[in-house]
C-alpha cells in the first residue's frame, strides 16, 4: 500500500475525477498519479471554485491573464443542445488591442494543432466585447461541440507559449 507523500498516511485511495484516475489521501486529501491527471483534477476543482466550466477553464485562465483584457462571458458548450464553447472578453486599456492583435496571430498559428477554425467576433452590446468561438453554425452536431471542447486547451497552451515569445512581448515599432 501506498503512503501519502504529503502527510505520510496509508489511507490512500485510487479514485476516478472527470475522467482521470488519481490517488487521493483519505486524511489530507493530497493527490497523487500521472502529472498530466493530478494537474487535469485540480484545474477541473479550480474551474468550479470560480463557476466556470472545467472545459472552458484552461482558455479562461489564460486570456485572464493577459494584461489589458478582462473576462465577461463564457461557456464550455453543451453537446447534447448543440451549443459550442467561447470565451467573451473585453478590452480594458490601450494595452489590449496590442492583446487583440497578438490573439489573431497565435489563432493563425494554431490552426495547425486546433480540430476547428477559431475566430474572434465583435459582439454587439452596451460595451465592445470580443468572443472567441469556432467558426461553426449553431446549433451545431455533438462531434462538433466535442471537437471545438478539445480545442479548448489546444488554443490555451498555443497562447500561453505565444505570450512567451518576442513577438508578443516586443511589438514590432512602427
Amino acid at each position: 500500500m501506498e503512503s501519502c507523500s504529503e502527510c505520510g498516511n496509508r489511507a490512500v485511495a485510487a479514485r476516478h475525477y472527470d475522467g482521470h484516475s488519481v490517488l487521493e489521501c483519505e486524511l489530507c486529501g493530497a493527490l497523487a498519479g500521472s502529472p498530466g491527471a493530478v494537474r487535469a483534477v485540480l484545474d477541473a476543482r479550480a474551474a468550479r471554485e470560480r463557476g466556470v466550466d472545467p472545459a472552458a477553464f484552461p482558455l479562461v485562465r489564460v486570456l485572464g491573464d493577459l494584461r489589458g483584457l478582462r473576462i465577461d462571458a463564457h461557456g464550455g458548450g453543451d453537446r447534447g443542445q448543440g451549443v459550442l464553447p467561447f470565451v467573451a472578453f473585453q478590452l480594458v486599456d490601450a494595452g489590449g488591442l496590442l492583446q487583440l492583435e497578438n490573439l489573431g496571430k497565435s489563432l493563425q498559428l494554431a490552426v495547425r494543432t486546433s480540430e476547428l477554425d477559431w475566430t474572434i467576433e465583435l459582439e454587439p452590446g452596451p460595451a465592445l466585447t470580443f468572443a472567441l468561438r469556432p467558426r461553426l453554425p449553431a446549433p451545431a452536431t455533438a462531434q462538433a461541440v466535442a471537437a471545438a471542447q478539445q480545442d479548448l486547451a489546444t488554443l490555451a497552451r498555443a497562447i500561453e507559449r505565444d505570450s512567451r515569445l518576442s513577438w508578443w512581448r516586443h511589438p514590432a515599432s512602427g
